[in-house]
């Protein structure tokens, strides 16, 4: 497991990563994460909660946490949600803990670790030198990781296993409605069927009806989906018609409503009925709706069809034909159409792009490069008509450094001639370019550190010129940098 150790000093904080594998006793006292599960033995089709508690102490951080790796085969994850900072003791030592509940569902049996990496920014304060503030705070990257979790997810039992069973694992309630209790023979007869709970809710499917031969049962249809905010439960109302064949007194059976209740490792049954129901015979025999053959009846015949629902208006002889409007079918009109639909693609495309540059920081870092140098090829212009080299050089560096730094996402402290060009001949930089740019970062370096400071002094033509070249010279790298894919 990887952790990042945090050292906080009189100017910088530096952040250390070790590695722990071979110790699994090594932890953090100043950032870590611990994971912890609802349940760790679970059921196939069973919904855990899955909570992640980011501590730390004497850090400040900034509000964006971002999680990766959490992808887990056998269970799928549901985004994870923040649940708000508060303060706890560790050791008899107080931590700012912020916690994140996320829920997953086990879709397929065996076992599987569960071991997320948190990637935090951590605000590094200004350098303080003899009591002044010197320079500006800096964001840095954490990426660290709470101990891995095993999650079993066993099979359903087959051993109990209920006839009608569709599936349900959580825990449910279960009631059922038959309306109207008095009917006209051919009319339809309503029941509604609600559930209830938590558990894997989106896929519950209704019951079945046993009505057997008295009754016809058509397809149920699903009234009402209420899922909750965190998809954990919800409430399902199903509404199914039902038409009765025959007269007299015909209770409706009882409708059982069956699921697996994980916490009790067995299978539950929910049953509401039987429902009276009267049925008498129809005040207009040729309006029934439903015609059983009598024992007498010739077998060769054949009743003439009948529809169980009339429809509730009878279709028109014909259609009118509306007269045409030119205003509406002329081109500038049509195309006129299209304009809300490019700007919701374009509003669509751009909260994309602004999502994944969130939650892709290296992404993001490489597009600031081009920018991020601009400033230090502008102060070393400035300081080239001031005749200064040193700050041309100094400039230039900085211009260097910030450009590699978003470009090759590296921090302040690594970036090197070694690493920038390093990385570039593996992007494939053309080996003249790359040859050229590593004499810069030599020259740099020797000017910067080797050179002794000296009084100002005009600065000679030829050694302005030199300067200008130079400073020419890094702006074409620069954009030459630009093109090589990473």
């Amino acid at each position: 497991m990887r952790y990042h150790r945090f050292v906080r000093s009189s100017t910088l904080l530096l952040v250390l990563a070790t590695l722990a594998s071979a110790h699994p006793a090594l932890s953090s006292d100043l950032l870590f994460a611990r994971l912890t599960a609802e349940r760790r033995d679970l059921f196939l089709q069973e919904v855990v909660d899955f909570n992640l508690s980011v501590y730390s102490s004497g850090l400040t951080m900034g509000r964006e946490m971002a999680l990766s790796n959490r992808e887990t085969p056998g269970l799928n994850f549901l985004p994870f949600q923040d649940r708000g900072g508060t303060r706890e003791v560790v050791d008899g030592k107080t931590y700012d803990v912020r916690r994140f509940l996320g829920r997953a569902q086990a879709v397929a049996a065996g076992t599987f670790t569960v071991h997320p990496s948190v990637q935090v920014e951590i605000v590094v304060p200004p350098r303080s030198l003899d009591g002044r503030t010197r320079g500006r705070a800096e964001v840095r990257e954490a990426v660290f990781s709470p101990p891995p979790l095993a999650i079993v997810v066993r099979p359903l039992p087959e051993h109990g296993k209920p006839e009608g069973f569709t599936g349900a694992v959580g825990s449910f309630t279960f009631t059922a409605a038959a309306k109207p209790a008095a009917v006209a023979e051919g009319e339809p007869v309503t029941l509604t069927l609600e559930i209830r709970g938590r558990g894997n809710i989106e896929s519950v499917a209704a019951p079945q009806v046993p009505a057997g031969d008295r009754f016809k049962v058509y397809e149920p249809r699903l009234l009402r989906r209420e899922i909750s905010e965190d998809r954990s439960g919800g409430r399902l109302v199903f509404e199914q018609v039902i038409v009765p064949r025959s007269t007299g007194s015909t209770p409706l059976p009882a409708v059982v409503f069956s699921y697996f209740d994980p916490a009790q490792k067995s299978y539950r049954k929910l049953a509401d009925g039987p429902f009276p129901l009267l049925v008498t015979p129809a005040a207009h025999p040729g309006a029934s709706t439903v015609e059983a053959l009598s024992p007498g009846a010739a077998s060769g015949r054949k009743p003439a069809p009948r529809v169980d629902i009339a429809p509730l208006k009878p279709a028109p002889d014909g259609w009118a034909k509306l007269p045409a409007r030119s205003w509406y079918t002329s081109p500038w009109f049509l195309a006129l159409q299209f304009v809300p639909l490019a700007v919701v693609v374009a509003l669509y495309l751009s909260a994309r792009r602004r999502d994944a540059l969130a939650r892709d920081v290296v992404k993001a870092r490489r597009q600031l490069a081009p920018n991020a140098g601009r400033p230090g090829i502008a102060a070393a212009g400035q300081a080239l008509r001031d005749g200064d080299a040193p700050r041309v050089h100094q400039a230039l560096w900085e211009a260097l450094s910030c450009y590699f730094g978003h470009r090759l996402n590296l921090r302040p402290g690594e970036i090197s001639r070694e690493a920038v060009t390093g990385k570039l001949a593996l992007a494939g930089l053309d080996p003249a370019d790359l040859a050229r740019l590593e004499e810069i970062f030599r020259l740099l370096e020797q000017e910067r550190f080797s050179r002794p400071p000296s009084a100002a002094a005009p600065l000679p033509a030829a050694e302005r010129q030199k300067l200008a070249d130079l400073l020419d010279e890094v702006g074409r790298l620069l954009q030459a940098c630009d093109k090589v894919g990473l």
